[in-house]
């Protein structure tokens, strides 16, 4: 997910507050929390987003939220002032970009595994080793199955992707087989 400027300078502040008493990886957790929680309940970022809705009425809600998650009072801080500025529809690009910065301070890279059927743990090991060497980080996977891409894997790290699909082997072979017959 592309985060927009306003998120990044919002995450970027926020780093520096966690740097202060190192609670990055709590603020994290509180983040994905909120966004989790949003996620499930479709009504409520949109009505904290509509500004038809009164401040003080999304304040109620952004409180009986950072209670009923047990969030930290940096958080919970994050939300009133993000409430005050009008930015509450930023929190999911706030985290995203939050994330990336973690990962960079932590020298982790996140790669995102797709297989047709799903790998066993040795695989998974192999690939994560593989990728660990080449990139010279710590590597975090996501698995995810696609049994459209037939076999192989794909990886996406970043703007990088290492298709070593068969659907997309296949593809090849049929383009350059066309080019050849005409």
């Amino acid at each position: 997910m592309s985060s927009s400027k306003i998120a990044k300078r919002y995450s970027k502040a926020l780093v520096g507050l966690c740097d202060k008493d190192k609670s990055h990886e709590h603020v994290a957790r509180d983040l994905k929390k909120i966004v989790d929680a949003l996620e499930e309940n479709p009504q409520v970022p949109a009505a904290l987003v509509d500004p038809k809705v009164g401040r003080a009425t999304k304040a109620k809600v952004l409180e009986s939220i950072g209670q009923s998650l047990l969030l930290r009072p940096l958080t919970r801080n994050l939300l009133s002032y993000l409430n005050d500025q009008g930015r509450l529809g930023e929190i999911e690009g706030i985290l995203s970009d939050f994330n990336e910065r973690l990962d960079e301070i932590a020298g982790r890279i996140r790669a995102t595994v797709t297989t047709a059927k799903p790998l066993n743990p040795m695989d998974m090991s192999k690939i994560k080793t593989a990728l660990e060497k080449a990139t010279g980080k710590q590597v975090v996977i996501e698995s995810k199955v696609d049994e459209n891409i037939v076999g192989g894997v794909v990886t996406r790290m970043g703007n990088i992707v290492l298709d070593g699909s068969i659907r997309t082997a296949l593809n090849n072979m049929k383009s350059l087989l066309l080019e050849a017959v005409q």
